[in-house]
């Protein structure tokens, strides 16, 4: 027979508490064989987005709305844990993307499909 391979998906609610996340490393520890772990938006997320997008925002709404979705993944991360300082990066490198996007629809007043 072929590999055998758990995929486990998480998202909304279940990646929205810091405390969740010792909850699905056990879930996903629980099983040794290889595994496809799939991890969506946190809650209200992705609903968020596209009501930033939808209309026009200045500069102060977007810096705002930056500072709120970076704080709320900070708050999520473990303090004292091995890759604390990797992850506070690709927060910050994700976030400062998104940002820039943001500034760019904002300066050429359109949105693409592809956007």
């Amino acid at each position: 027979m072929g590999e055998r391979w758990m995929v486990a998906k998480f998202g909304g609610n279940c990646v929205s508490f810091a405390d969740m996340y010792d909850r699905i490393a056990t879930i996903v520890g629980a099983d040794p064989s290889r595994k496809v772990l799939v991890v969506s938006a946190i809650a209200g997320v992705t609903d968020s987005l596209i009501t930033t997008l939808a209309k026009p925002r200045d500069e102060k709404e977007i810096d705002q709305y930056i500072a709120g979705l970076r704080g709320n993944h900070l708050s999520l991360l473990p303090k004292s844990r091995d890759g604390h300082d990797a992850a506070v990066e690709a927060i910050e490198a994700l976030v400062t993307k998104l940002e820039r996007l943001l500034y760019g629809v904002m300066y050429t007043e359109e949105i693409t499909p592809r956007t």
